[in-house]
């Protein structure tokens, strides 16, 4: 049985599910939303995501990871901050030894 992770990387908030694939069927695990904290610095908001991910790697133990890919934005600073958020993401995901699939955001939403 197959386990995914779902990340949608975010500074402030990163959400994620947990899907299973059983016979065609997707079934959703879990679900939900680890918080930066918008009063910690930025480094300990990374933290937080970092520490968050990892607990949730270790509580379902799932056997791929799909990431949204970083798109195009205007505001230099923002696109930056998504960056970094995703690279933890993609950091702990590597950490955990699960194989990382990167779709667009608009391919991971639907």
């Amino acid at each position: 049985m197959a386990l995914i992770l779902g990340i949608d990387p975010g500074s402030l908030f990163t959400g994620y599910g947990v899907v299973t694939e059983r016979d065609g069927q997707l079934r959703c695990i879990a679900f939900g939303v680890l918080e930066g904290g918008n009063k910690k610095n930025y480094p300990e908001r990374l933290l937080a995501i970092g520490q968050g991910l990892a607990e949730v790697f270790q509580q379902y133990k799932p056997t791929a990871v799909a990431i949204e890919k970083t798109f195009v934005a205007k505001n230099v600073d923002s696109a930056t901050k998504l960056g970094q958020a995703r690279g933890v993401c993609i950091y702990e995901s590597a950490r955990a030894g699960v194989p990382i699939y990167e779709y667009n955001p608009t391919e991971i939403k639907a």
